[in-house]
């Protein structure tokens, strides 16, 4: 059990290096062992072969935490091509890291907080049952008796950021090994990539911003029938402590593999995820930006709480507007009106205009996500449409340049439908379009 994360360029470089050194040379040893032996016998060591580079990965980023851990959680829960074993091995990554000790977190809480563990809470576990990339989360009691869920940020986090932030060494020495692995990736795509990874991890560090979006959330699902959103206790959270209600239920795929006998239930969570994820934005002007499966616990089959707000959009009424243009002229199928929209929507300022080329790739996408939304019948999410809408994705990050709140809606439309069709929902999705829009 690690006490810190390791901070320093050099450190995590040569974690890295040494993992990618070891694969290398297994690998090596793979394709010799292979050169005389039977089909069969090479597809056995091949999968052996990823079966233990999935775990030295896994562990490997659990060890090294910040931007490094949130590449590997991005790349479990999308439809990219990858062995299945390193799929199944890096989805670990959506519930835990590796954590830290109590003697080691319990400072940056004390700290924050100006008191002593035991004059903020009645009890608190030492060992933490969630982490994820920069901090991990903690069990307690209220001194009024309350349970809570305590979010703290691991010691050192921001220094490790920061070394990563500053060196384009350690996040193309990453992003190249993994996705070498994985699938030929141009380096446009990759300092794409990059750039959501640091964005998203510059916000996850002032947890002030996610106690806000939280609450926000939290105001306008207030009493909703499906949606439960963790209450922020106010008093006790800072930017490196977040503390809110605890919220205990079932992960995402334990619920879904409980349910696979039951298409009524599945249908029903694959809707209330979808009008959750995309209709708050077209509702309320905010979005969270991050719905991998981690983020969903099954408080019963009719209640899911939505958790963390690290990543999220907002926009002002103006923008809102043009978000809502493009969705309905895509879904009316009004070229004219869509491409104008979707200039304004990528344009720097009024007056600049984004290349062709830029327009008809984001033309292509949203064509192909809001496709569901044009007719009143029900449609089968499947592992093929979520995949044409991965590659279409993929294509698109590959070949345009995008602002951050573009990047962030392509992301949440991907990770949308990968949980739909994980699911396997059959969804009437035109209602949802007319409540989202108030449109009779």
């Amino acid at each position: 059990m690690p006490k810190s994360v390791k901070k320093t360029k050099t450190g995590r470089i040569a974690q890295l290096a040494a993992l990618g050194a070891g694969s290398a040379t297994k690998r090596a040893s793979v394709a010799i062992r292979s050169a005389f032996t039977t089909d069969e016998v090479k597809a056995a060591l091949l999968d052996e072969f990823w079966a233990g580079f999935a775990d030295d990965l896994s562990d490997t980023l659990g060890d090294l935490r910040g931007i490094l851990l949130k590449l590997g959680q991005i790349l479990s829960f999308m439809e990219i091509d990858m062995p299945p074993i390193v799929k199944q091995k890096l989805a670990k990554l959506q519930d835990h890291a590796t954590v830290c000790n109590w003697s080691s977190i319990r400072p940056v809480l004390e700290n924050s907080l100006g008191k002593p563990a035991g004059e903020l809470f009645e009890a608190i576990e030492k060992l933490p049952f969630a982490s994820a990339s920069i901090g991990q989360v903690h069990r307690a009691t209220m001194l009024e008796g309350s349970k809570v869920a305590v979010k703290i940020q691991y010691p050192g986090i921001v220094d490790a950021v920061n070394a990563d932030l500053s060196s384009s060494e350690i996040m193309a020495t990453a992003i190249a090994f993994l996705l070498s692995f994985i699938e030929e990736e141009s380096k446009s795509r990759t300092l794409i990539l990059v750039e959501e990874i640091r964005r998203y991890i510059l916000n996850e560090l002032d947890y002030t911003e996610e106690a806000r979006i939280q609450t926000l959330f939290g105001k306008y699902y207030e009493n909703h029938p499906n949606i439960h959103v963790p209450q922020i206790i106010d008093e006790l959270s800072t930017r490196e402590v977040l503390v809110s209600e605890i919220v205990e239920g079932s992960s995402f795929e334990s619920r879904i593999k409980h349910l696979q006998e039951n298409q009524d239930a599945l249908d029903k969570i694959g809707q209330i995820l979808l009008d959750y994820q995309l209709g708050s934005f077209f509702r309320f002007s905010v979005l969270n930006g991050d719905p991998h499966p981690g983020n969903f616990r099954f408080i019963d089959d009719n209640v899911i709480a939505c958790l963390d707000y690290g990543c999220f959009i907002e926009v002002d009424a103006k923008r809102l507007n043009l978000w809502k243009q493009l969705f309905i002229s895509t879904i009316k199928q009004n070229d004219k009106i869509q491409r104008s929209t979707l200039i304004k929507l990528i344009a720097i300022d009024d007056f600049s205009i984004p290349p062709s080329a830029d327009v008809h790739n984001l033309k292509a996408f949203f064509d192909l996500c809001f496709a569901p939304f044009e007719d009143d019948e029900e449609m089968f999410f499947n592992i093929e449409y979520a995949q044409l809408v991965t590659d279409s994705g993929k294509k698109l990050l590959k070949e345009t340049t995008l602002s951050h709140e573009m990047i962030i809606m392509v992301r949440v439309l991907l990770g949308t439908y990968s949980n739909l069709a994980r699911i396997g929902c059959t969804i009437n999705c035109k209602p949802l379009a007319k409540q989202w829009l108030n449109q009779g």
